[in-house]
């Protein structure tokens, strides 16, 4: 939960880093099955960003190919290999890696 203390991210590319690192890890272990959205939010909002924007960048990334929802559930999403590659891009592009 974000409090009053927390800062709010607001850039754009590491809202998008925030929302793929939901998709792609639980912190522990890379993701095998796809994720549900209500996960995504929790993580991305553990780390300062606005369920608003979280859906924002959903949306982009979905726009893009970069991540999918999986067949016959909405709700659920996962990386494409494209998202992977973007994903590692952006990771280098922040000096993550």
């Amino acid at each position: 939960m974000v409090t009053k203390l927390d800062p709010k991210v607001v850039d754009y590319e590491e809202i998008e880093l925030k929302v793929l690192q939901a998709v792609h890890c639980n912190g522990n272990q890379c993701r095998i099955k796809p994720v549900h959205i209500w996960e995504i939010l929790k993580l991305t909002q553990k780390e300062g960003v606005s369920e608003r924007r979280t859906k924002e960048a959903i949306d982009f990334l979905k726009n893009n190919g970069y991540v999918l929802n999986e067949r016959g559930h909405p709700d659920l999403y996962r990386l494409t290999e494209n998202g992977e590659a973007y994903f590692i891009t952006l990771k280098a592009s922040k000096g993550c890696i």
